[in-house]
């Protein structure tokens, strides 16, 4: 699992395994889809925030992508803007913009639920009209459920508890 897993086991399963990592790149395209239609509101200033977010959290990056200004950034970092060093500050500006796009894109579920139903035919079809909040519901249960039944692997502390217990 590697050094950093014991310590995060949340943050490690979210970069390491498939399913996370594909599920939270589906969640920041929803976000973005959701950014990028024309009838999202302040869709200007939420743009802007997001692109804000994203260069003063990478800024510092130093890895194989990072910016080639990034070793200037982090020297300042480290000098006169130290309060500033924990980039994570400017993470809502990453997530404020992101979670509404995603709630303009899920505002779209009803009325494709609707489409989808306009095929259907029936009495499916007047349930799935009476009932459009059913597709945000599924996928919220859905969510709850896989959460619920995750494995929970005992980290360091719980191991200490349970030795001090004997």
């Amino acid at each position: 699992m590697g050094s950093i897993g014991p310590q995060i086991p949340s943050g490690y399963t979210l970069v390491a395994a498939v399913l996370p990592a594909a599920a939270t790149v589906l969640v920041a395209g929803l976000g973005l889809a959701g950014l990028a239609r024309p009838s999202t509101p302040e869709r200007r200033f939420l743009g802007w925030t997001l692109l804000a977010g994203a260069v003063l959290v990478g800024a510092g990056y130093a890895g194989a992508a990072g910016a080639p200004f990034s070793p200037a950034v982090q020297s300042v970092l480290d000098g006169a803007l130290a309060p500033l060093r924990n980039v994570h500050k400017f993470d809502p500006l990453l997530r404020l913009p992101l979670a509404l796009g995603l709630a303009v894109a899920l505002q779209r579920i009803p009325a494709v639920a609707r489409r989808v139903g306009g095929r259907v035919g029936g009495a499916d079809e007047r349930w799935l009209r009476s009932h459009p909040q059913i597709a945000p519901a599924s996928f919220l249960a859905v969510a709850l459920i896989r959460s619920s039944l995750r494995r929970r692997r005992p980290g360091r502390a719980t191991s200490q508890v349970r030795a001090a217990s004997r």
